[in-house]
């Protein structure tokens, strides 16, 4: 850290933090903002998708193509190194779409449509491929494409909100 981030640091952290319960006025705000909406109901198939692959992706791999419980967690494991790389990645390029563009809405909303969109289709050969390479491969796409997208979420909710709601 710079000494410069650090001055700044210790000057904010002699002032004291505004502690309040939200208003109507910030719940309203919340409950009606057609961005914010938006992002909820992504992050809702964000996290349907992240619960199917984590329960429903082990045993998948274990009864369709009788993976034993070690084979399948070596298999398992590639989505998740996919995700991790997908989330760096993602956040390079939303912070550059940003300063590219200068449009908030532009740098966090494309990757969140462009991510889920991809991890969507990554799904479809599942249905008709019985190869495990396939299956594999496909699921590796579709965790780390619906994964990629996470500090967008996040992101869009500071962006919005960070200065009108502080509790």
């Amino acid at each position: 850290m710079s000494e410069q981030e650090r001055a700044l640091i210790e000057a904010g952290a002699a002032t004291p933090v505004e502690h309040r319960w939200p208003t109507r006025a910030d719940w309203r705000h919340l409950l009606s903002n057609r961005t914010l909406l938006a992002n909820y109901w992504a992050f809702f198939v964000f996290g349907y998708f992240l619960f199917l692959f984590m329960t429903w992706m082990p045993s998948y791999l274990e009864q369709e193509y009788g993976l034993d419980l070690t084979q399948v967690g070596l298999f398992a494991i590639l989505p998740w190194l996919a995700a991790a790389a997908g989330m760096w990645i993602v956040g390079q390029m939303s912070d550059a779409t940003l300063a590219r563009t200068g449009s908030l809405r532009r740098a966090r909303s494309l990757p969140i449509a462009v991510s889920q969109l991809v991890a969507a289709l990554a799904v479809m050969p599942l249905v008709f491929s019985a190869d495990l390479d396939v299956a594999v491969a496909c699921i590796t796409v579709a965790v780390g494409a619906t994964l990629a997208a996470n500090g967008a979420y996040y992101a869009v909710n500071v962006d919005i909100t960070g200065l009108r709601v502080r509790v």
